[in-house]
């Protein structure tokens, strides 16, 4: 496994491998163009009302795959709907 290692992308699937490598010892930097994580899964609020940035929305009625985002969005997301 490489001692350091350079994710381009801060969406879903760049964070996913940021955090399984991170949890392995390797040091990782994830290299995100816009202002924050999370691509095309992203919300923002106007008003008070929180709207979506794209079409993408992240949905799985298997909890290990819900934990998974979670756990590699860090609480980067706005929200999820698991349960």
């Amino acid at each position: 496994m490489p001692g350091n290692v350079h994710i381009l992308g801060g969406g879903l699937a760049g964070m996913s491998c940021a955090a399984d490598l991170s949890r392995q010892g390797v040091a990782v930097k994830v290299i995100e163009a816009q202002g924050e994580v999370g691509g095309l899964a992203q919300s923002f609020t106007i008003d008070g009302f929180v709207c979506d940035l794209g079409p993408h929305r992240f949905h799985s009625n298997r909890a290990q795959i819900n934990d998974h985002a979670k756990d590699a969005l860090a609480g980067n997301g706005r929200s999820f709907c698991c349960d």
